[in-house]
């Protein structure tokens, strides 16, 4: 299976999901976490879990408050890889595209390792979308990054 989720994968990656249903963007143009959601293109309704994941999981509480505090809030809602010292986010798309390629929405509970898991934002996302019964590990090494996830 293993060899079936990479070419899954790898295919997904090179291919752009259109959406069935979406919501208008925010009038100002301004991003927000409601616009970087609708911006991730999930097909619907087979994505559902997984976008409701992304609804329930805000990126902007996924940096540290010295990260939070010195950049205006919509930063953190581009649809593009974000950087701060040792803070490091890929594009949410990315995590989307991901996430929905390795079909972890079904109902048979699964196991799930997250090498590198930084603050935890893609684990929350993960755990939002995996079955009732998963089991869900993070693996980070840098302290400061560690903490951050625990808070949440």
């Amino acid at each position: 299976t293993s060899i079936t989720s990479v070419a899954n994968l790898s295919q997904h990656l090179l291919t752009k999901s259109l959406p069935t249903e979406s919501t208008p963007l925010n009038t100002m143009n301004e991003a927000t976490h409601t616009t970087l959601v609708n911006s991730l293109h999930l097909p619907l309704p087979s994505h559902l879990k997984l976008y409701h994941a992304f609804e329930n999981v805000d990126r902007g509480d996924y940096f540290t408050a010295a990260v939070r505090d010195a950049v205006p809030n919509s930063t953190f809602y581009a649809n593009k890889p974000l950087k701060f010292g040792s803070e490091h986010q890929s594009a949410p798309f990315i995590y989307a595209k991901a996430l929905s390629a390795l079909e972890i929405e079904g109902l048979k509970p699964l196991h799930f390792l997250n090498v590198g898991s930084g603050t935890g934002y893609m684990q929350a996302l993960v755990a939002n979308a995996l079955p009732h019964g998963s089991v869900l590990h993070g693996i980070e090494l840098n302290p400061e990054l560690v903490g951050q996830s625990n808070e949440r």
